[in-house]
């Protein structure tokens, strides 16, 4: 059960296959597969937050720019690992501005209610 809720069983399925035929794709695609299940979480909080406490819009904007900046990244992970880099900064970039967002509409969020300071 350990094994299948980290993705081992799956690596190492994959390793093996690799091993044997001489062949890398498998394990990078199963490597860059993991790479994204490992930010998802990540990606859905602070979509969530920035969407319910600043902007719904700007969320759902930021939100395609990450799904975007991952595809990027994983086209350039299989081509080559060091044509990852323009995608995983793209997707830094969104998770960062979504949580500042998300910060900022949580920090208004209580300046108006508790303090009366309307931003």
């Amino acid at each position: 059960m350990w094994h299948s809720l980290t993705g081992l069983d799956t690596f190492a399925r994959y390793s093996r296959f690799s091993a044997q035929t001489n062949c890398c794709n498998e394990q990078t695609l199963c490597v860059c597969s993991q790479n994204c299940v490992e930010f998802y979480p990540v990606f859905l909080v602070t979509l969530w937050t920035c969407g319910m406490f600043f902007n719904e819009v700007v969320a759902a904007a930021a939100g395609l720019v990450y799904m975007v900046a991952r595809q990027i990244y994983f086209n350039g992970y299989i081509q080559s690992t060091k044509k990852r880099l323009t995608g995983f900064y793209l997707t830094l970039a969104a998770l960062l501005s979504l949580s500042v967002l998300a910060l900022t509409g949580i920090v208004g969020g209580i300046l108006d209610k508790y303090l009366y300071i309307h931003i």
